[in-house]
């Protein structure tokens, strides 16, 4: 199947049918990779070999003896496709000579081309995410990158539906409900937008993108007391966080804190110097703007793909 750049949730759609037809098709596969380890044991060792390297290989990633903490990544069937690549090469050695080197240097030039067609779709976050889009639109991580790379580009209808989708998916997903929030902020629903916010919190009180998302739609609403104890809360958890540290720095300028705002001002700018909100700040404040209307951007620095 087409390989996907984040193995998230509902990427790999999960079996609801015991008996499906693709069910039985893998029992199948299995049940003669099994009769392969028997019967060619002695026969073809090779064969046997790479089939039992195969299985352990599997067995150890497939989170059915100790949690991995995901459900599927390229890096968990490197081991196993050894095994693979062991049994396709014995086979094709029994090949005569001439048919051999054909199999080979047809295998060679069919990845060739997978490669050379999927280099094109990592040119950008936006090529990426549209062919991540195309493989697995059950993703919920797909939909949140895709609704918010919507988002970015003005396209909040679509965005909409698209973040919708994710919610049917994993209705209590705080990320989900995040990026919700930063849509409905987006098309000036600040109501809308805090509860969703606060629906997030309640899945996950340690949340740390909607602990500074809800705190800059209270700070525009001049509630600045429960603004700064939401972003010292996000800092606590996370001190790293570049999207805290601009939510700090914008409640500074609120304040009048001149020390702090110069402390903060200056860390982001060895951190995080292109960061899309900073910059966004430092403009409306080098052009005079008003605090308020900083404040009012609701949503932290761009989400990782």
């Amino acid at each position: 199947f087409p390989l996907s750049a984040d193995y998230s949730f509902a990427t790999l759609a999960p079996e609801h049918f015991a008996f499906s037809t693709e069910t039985f098709l893998k029992v199948i596969f299995a049940g003669l990779l099994v009769l392969c380890l028997v019967f060619a044991r002695k026969r073809s060792p090779e064969y046997a070999f790479a089939t039992l390297w195969f299985f352990v290989a599997f067995l150890l990633t497939s989170n059915l003896f100790f949690p991995l903490g995901t459900v599927f990544a390229e890096r968990l069937v490197y081991t196993p496709s050894v095994g693979v690549s062991l049994f396709l090469g014995a086979l094709i050695d029994r090949f005569p000579k001439l048919p051999r080197r054909a199999t080979f240097s047809c295998f060679c030039f069919v990845y060739l081309v997978i490669g050379l067609q999927d280099q094109y779709r990592w040119k950008d976050d936006r090529a990426l995410v549209e062919r991540q889009m195309e493989i697995a639109p059950q993703s919920v991580r797909t939909r949140i990158n895709y609704a918010v790379l919507l988002r970015d580009y003005g396209k909040l209808g679509e965005a909409t539906e698209v973040i919708d989708g994710a919610l049917r998916i994993l209705f209590d997903h705080p990320d989900v409900l995040y990026v919700k929030a930063t849509i409905l902020a987006a098309q000036g629903k600040l109501e809308e937008a805090e509860i969703m916010l606060r629906t997030s919190l309640s899945y996950s009180a340690q949340h740390v993108p909607s602990l500074n998302a809800l705190g800059r739609l209270l700070m525009a609403k001049g509630d600045i007391t429960v603004a700064e104890a939401l972003f010292q809360e996000a800092h606590d958890k996370a001190p790293d966080s570049i999207d805290t540290l601009v939510s700090l720095y914008l409640l500074a300028a609120k304040q009048n804190d001149s020390r702090r705002f110069a402390e903060l001002g200056k860390l982001l700018q060895e951190r995080a110097p292109n960061n899309r909100d900073f910059l966004k700040l430092q403009r409306e404040l080098y052009r005079g703007a008003k605090f308020e209307s900083a404040a009012e951007r609701v949503g932290g620095e761009k989400e990782e793909h």
